[in-house]
């Protein structure tokens, strides 16, 4: 493992691989379709022993393909397992077989913990080393075949705590001339600084207990409830059994609901504008005890499950006309999982990041073909304009050119359509 001080540096003939939000074993109201991405990550093993490439087109400045090189880190980028509203039977179903996929990749990998699956912090070590440290010389890291995974609270890298000495220096991954930080992104929203809202994994272990059975505990409640009430029965006894059954049926009734409620009045997904505000807001309080960066910085990030691009504060600016002090580019993922309960057109799914040398890549899987198709960073500003994209035939013929799967090329056709 090459290193730069305390930075991660991917050697030049390697990449990085970076997914968010896949949401392994939630159902009902939005699918994680877990058979897509099991197709995708058995392509990421194949790609370790038969580098592949993807089309650029018109898109290629000159070059007609980019080379994808094995990777050495894949980032889970948060949100990956929900452990929020799906029982522990559904989120094993769905993701047993994609980590006995892992199991067998040489890549190292980083898992950083998003909102949805944060109850895996109790996995965390603090190893301000990792990946620099030999195998041989690690107990705590937990082995996904050959290589490692390790967990992480907030960003990717870990960064290291500030001395007396001064400010520490932002840890960053380096590939290429190129810095980066990997962070799910709730930390963007006001209420996940709240520490009140990492009770959310105990509500969730607490309305799992019974099962399907807790509907019984609630008629019960709710019954006993409005009966002591009428009859004014309110002894030691009854109370008890009122709480008892209270204890039971709110944390159950929460999960049940809870996401239809948040996701109508506070969620911050398809907020391009509230995710900005937020990432300013971190981004000021993430510099108190660390010296600002040299070069100029990519932060990539999920959890609004829009894809998006930002590439200087002047566009910051004229989004949401306030100054930053931030110096560098936004690189927003969208979702595996698809919402059946919103009346979107999330034609961005499927999409993860590509990070080698050379730069980043915005990369669709087509569940189909099972194959990478390149999205240019051109269109999804485009798109993200609410122009649009496909205009006539001769830009749809570019893009089936490059790969891009007929529906998709449809969709693109409506600007109507653009989340």
């Amino acid at each position: 493992m090459n290193s730069s001080g305390n930075d991660i540096i991917i050697e030049g003939s390697k990449s990085v691989i970076v997914v968010a939000d896949t949401h392994l074993g939630v159902k009902d109201s939005v699918s994680s379709r877990p058979l897509i991405f099991s197709s995708f990550m058995e392509w990421v093993k194949g790609l370790e022993e038969k580098p592949c490439s993807v089309k650029l087109g018109f898109w290629g400045e000159g070059r007609e393909t980019k080379d994808l090189k094995q990777p050495q880190f894949l980032i889970l980028l948060g949100d990956i397992l929900e452990l929020w509203d799906a029982s522990d039977r559904s989120v094993d179903a769905c993701s047993r077989f994609i980590f006995e996929s892992m199991a067998e990749m040489q890549s190292t990998k980083a898992y950083v913990l998003g909102n949805h699956d944060y109850d895996l912090v109790e996995l965390i070590w603090q190893d301000p080393h990792w990946p620099q440290r030999p195998l041989k010389d690690i107990e705590r890291n937990y082995p996904i075949g050959r290589t490692q995974l390790q967990f992480f609270d907030e960003v990717f890298p870990r960064q290291m705590k500030s001395n007396e000495s001064g400010h520490q220096r932002i840890r960053v991954l380096q590939a290429g001339n190129e810095n980066y930080l990997f962070i799910h992104g709730h930390q963007f929203d006001a209420l996940f600084t709240v520490p009140h809202w990492r009770w959310m994994p105990s509500l969730r272990t607490a309305a799992m207990v019974f099962g399907s059975f807790t509907w019984v505990f609630v008629v019960l409640f709710f019954s006993d409830l409005i009966l002591s009430i009428l009859m004014g029965t309110f002894d030691l006894s009854s109370v008890m059994f009122i709480v008892f059954l209270a204890c039971v049926s709110v944390p159950f009734l929460l999960i049940q609901f809870g996401r239809k409620v948040w996701n109508r009045f506070r969620t911050r997904r398809y907020k391009r504008r509230g995710g900005l505000q937020g990432f300013v807001r971190w981004w000021s309080k993430f510099l108190k005890d660390k010296a600002p960066p040299v070069q100029r910085l990519n932060v990539v990030y999920g959890h609004t499950h829009l894809t998006d691009v930002v590439r200087s504060p002047d566009e910051i600016k004229e989004i949401l006309g306030e100054e930053t002090s931030f110096q560098g580019c936004l690189l927003n993922l969208p979702a595996w999982s698809k919402d059946l309960s919103e009346e979107r057109e999330e034609v961005l799914q499927a999409l993860f990041l590509y990070i080698d040398e050379e730069g980043s890549w915005f990369l669709g899987w087509d569940w189909v073909g099972e194959r990478p198709f390149l999205i240019p960073k051109q269109l999804v500003k485009e798109r993200r304009d609410r122009k649009t994209v496909v205009k006539d035939e001769e830009t749809a013929e570019k893009l089936e050119a490059i790969g891009w799967p007929g529906p998709l090329i449809e969709e693109w056709k409506n600007p109507s359509k653009i989340v």
